[in-house]
C-alpha cells in the first residue's frame, strides 16, 4: 500500500487543529530584567526613534504583561513603564548590525522600576510586594515577577530561540552580601525552567557617582559566581576598575535619587552589553555581510546625502577602526583605503572614513578569527 505522508496535515485541517510552525533559529531572543535603569529613564531623541524591522519587542505596558502579548517593531520605551531609552535599545541596534541579513532580534522586556531582587526570585514574596502591581492579563501574581518572566520567555520560545539575559538591578539592594547569591539563584531557575543550562547572562554596573555606587563591588563578583556570564562596566573608560575616584558614565540631570544614567550613557551601556554578549553566543551566531576576515580588510564606504561622495578605495584621506568604546584601534592614511586587522581581536568595531572636505561616514563591522 502506498503511504500518503500529507494525509495527517489534511486531516488536521479538517478537524480545525492548528499546526504550529517550529521556532525560527534565526530569531535571536533576549530577556531584559531589572529595575529602572533597565527600563531607562531618559526620554528618547529623534535619532533614538529610528526603527529597524529586524528588531522586535514583545508588548509590555507598564507593569502589565498582556495575557496575549504581540511582537512589534522595537522603539523606546520598550517597557513603557518609565520614560524611555534603556540598554536594550542600543544593545539590539548594535547586535543586529553584526547578524546575517536574514536574522532578527526579539527583546522581551521584564523590568520593573524600583523593585528589589526578591521580586524576581522563584517562590519568594518580597517584603515590598504591596508597593507594586504585577499583572498578567486579568490575573495578579500573588508573590512576584518570576512567573511573569517565565511565561513571557516561554511565549517567546514559540517564535524563536532565547540566547541571553540582560540584567541591570541592585540599587534597591545596595551593598547586600546576599545579593550575588540571589542573582545566581534566579539565573539557575530560569536556565532550568527554560531548558537552557548555558544561557548567557550579562549584568551591568551601577552609576559610579550616585546613591548606590558601592554596590559595584557586588556586581563585579558575578562572573566568579555565575557561569557563562559577564559584567558591563559603567566607567567612562570601560577598561578602568570601579573605585570612588574613577569617572563613570554620566548621570541623568535632575535625578533626586542619584541613581540613573543619562541618554548618552544608556546608548553606550547598550553597545557595551552587545560587546559582552557576543563572545557568549553560540559559535557562528555573529557572521554577516559586515564581517571581515583576519588580515587586511578593504573598506567600502557608500555615499550618503550631504555626506561622502567617495569610496574608501579611491579617495578616503583617513580610515580608522574604533572599538565600541570610541578608542582608535587602527588608523590608516593609505589613499587606497586599506586598514590592517591582523592584530585586531575578534569583536564589533566602528569603521570610520574621512574625505578631504572633512566629511565623515561610519559603519559597524564584525571582525572574526
Amino acid at each position: 500500500m502506498k503511504l500518503n505522508f500529507f494525509a495527517p496535515l489534511f486531516i488536521a485541517g479538517l478537524l480545525g487543529v492548528s499546526v504550529m510552525a517550529a521556532p525560527n533559529p534565526n530569531f535571536h531572543i533576549f530577556l531584559l530584567i531589572g529595575q529602572s535603569n533597565m527600563e531607562g529613564v531618559p526620554a528618547p531623541d529623534d535619532i533614538d526613534l529610528v526603527t529597524d524591522p529586524r528588531v522586535q519587542v514583545l508588548s509590555y505596558a507598564g507593569y502589565t504583561a498582556p495575557a496575549n502579548p504581540t511582537w512589534m517593531t522595537a522603539s523606546p520605551p520598550l517597557h513603557s513603564g518609565y520614560l524611555g531609552v534603556g540598554p536594550g535599545d542600543y544593545f539590539a541596534k548594535t547586535l543586529v548590525a553584526a547578524l546575517p541579513a536574514g536574522d532578527s532580534i526579539g527583546l522581551v522586556p521584564c523590568a520593573i522600576s524600583g523593585v528589589d531582587i526578591d521580586f524576581f526570585r522563584k517562590g519568594i514574596t518580597s517584603a515590598r510586594r504591596n508597593q507594586f502591581t504585577i499583572q498578567q492579563g486579568n490575573d495578579y501574581y500573588a508573590t512576584g515577577a518570576y512567573q511573569m518572566v517565565l511565561d513571557r520567555a516561554k511565549f517567546a520560545q514559540e517564535r524563536g530561540v532565547i540566547e541571553g539575559i540582560l540584567f541591570h538591578q541592585g540599587e534597591s539592594n545596595m551593598g547586600q552580601a546576599t545579593w550575588v547569591g540571589q542573582v545566581r539563584e534566579i539565573v539557575t531557575d530560569l536556565r532550568t525552567d527554560l531548558g537552557l543550562p548555558n544561557l548567557p547572562f550579562v549584568a551591568g554596573e551601577l552609576l559610579y557617582k550616585g546613591c548606590c555606587s558601592t554596590h559595584n563591588f557586588r556586581v563585579k563578583q558575578i562572573p566568579d559566581s555565575i557561569s557563562y556570564s559577564a559584567v558591563v562596566s559603567a566607567a567612562l573608560d570601560e577598561s578602568a576598575t570601579w573605585g570612588p575616584d574613577v569617572v563613570g558614565l554620566p548621570a541623568y540631570t535632575g535625578d533626586t535619587y542619584k541613581a540613573h544614567f543619562n541618554l548618552e550613557a544608556q546608548r553606550e551601556l547598550g553597545r557595551r552589553y552587545a560587546k559582552k554578549m557576543i563572545p557568549l553566543l553560540p559559535a557562528g551566531t555573529v557572521s554577516s555581510v559586515h564581517q571581515v576576515t583576519k588580515g587586511v580588510a578593504r573598506l567600502q564606504v557608500q555615499s550618503a546625502q550631504g555626506g561622502l561622495n567617495v569610496t574608501c578605495a579611491g579617495g578616503c584621506e583617513e580610515v580608522s577602526l574604533l572599538g565600541l568604546d570610541g578608542k582608535v584601534v587602527q588608523v590608516s592614511q593609505d589613499p587606497a583605503g586599506f586598514v590592517g586587522t591582523k592584530n585586531v581581536g575578534r569583536g564589533l568595531y566602528t569603521l570610520r572614513a574621512r574625505n578631504s572636505r572633512g566629511d565623515v561616514q561610519s559603519r559597524l563591522i564584525s571582525v572574526v578569527k
